[in-house]
């Protein structure tokens, strides 16, 4: 095809579980770090300032059990989410994806087996931010939507250079 000249980056990959689960904790990390740190740190001043007023023993035994409580309850309600989240997505886990950077789009080809294929062609524009972990890229469309992609899915341009040449596009747009 004639356009492939023009394609900087692409990647081709499956979005499986993993990523599907990498994708969600991604987008909810913020909210999460409110839940896992900031409400039991807020819970410990208000056991800690009672313990102050009063000097009883009780007070830090209650706050002791009160934080293990909801570490649990976190604990519990992540690998419940987890669960629900795969189960939710099982129509996207298994697709195959292939996303094409050019000079002034972004094109993402969706195709499950046995269906159809689907296409979205995003300008950069629309793009928020690009972010990454050791393991994948999150090219962002807003602040609650993104793809992820797994590093080493590359099969056209030089990896090394993907996130200079998105941010690049971010700000020039």
């Amino acid at each position: 095809m004639y356009y492939k000249r023009f394609i900087m980056f692409e990647f081709d990959y499956d979005f499986d579980a993993k990523t599907m689960l990498v994708a969600k904790d991604f987008m909810l990390r913020k909210y999460l770090l409110a839940f896992k740190i900031l409400l039991p740190i807020i819970i410990a001043l208000s056991f800690i300032s009672e313990y102050i007023k009063t000097r009883e023993i009780k007070s830090l035994i209650c706050l002791i059990i009160f934080l293990l409580f909801c570490y649990l309850i976190l604990f519990l309600f992540s690998k419940w989410s987890n669960k629900s989240s795969l189960k939710n997505n099982k129509n996207v886990i298994g697709m195959r994806i292939n996303m094409q950077f050019t000079d002034s789009n972004i094109v993402v080809k969706t195709k499950k087996e046995n269906s159809f294929e689907t296409s979205q062609v995003y300008e950069w524009k629309m793009i928020y931010k690009i972010a990454q972990n050791d393991s994948y890229y999150f090219v962002c469309l807003s602040k609650i939507r993104s793809y992820t992609i797994p590093k080493g899915s590359c099969i056209n341009g030089n990896e090394a250079d993907f996130v200079s040449f998105v941010e690049n596009k971010i700000k020039n747009a």
